[in-house]
């Protein structure tokens, strides 16, 4: 699964299906990395969507689900 794009709704079915940690990627987490790795992204998508994995790895650790 890649974490990028990914949407609250796929987290929680994951999320109940019992899985007990979830990867993230570096590269997302540092903005200067995720615009090293997306090509022919505009900087409006890498912001868009580094926010919505910071919410997303928020939402994981708010359920108790290891972030590693």
């Amino acid at each position: 699964m890649t974490s990028i794009c990914c949407n609250k709704r796929v987290i929680d079915k994951i999320i109940e299906s019992g899985i007990d940690g979830i990867n993230f990627s570096l590269h997302a987490i540092d903005k200067d990395e995720m615009y090293g790795t997306q090509v022919d992204r505009s900087e409006r998508w890498i912001e868009q969507n580094h926010k919505k994995l910071m919410e997303l790895i928020a939402c994981v650790c708010s359920r108790g689900v290891n972030v590693k």
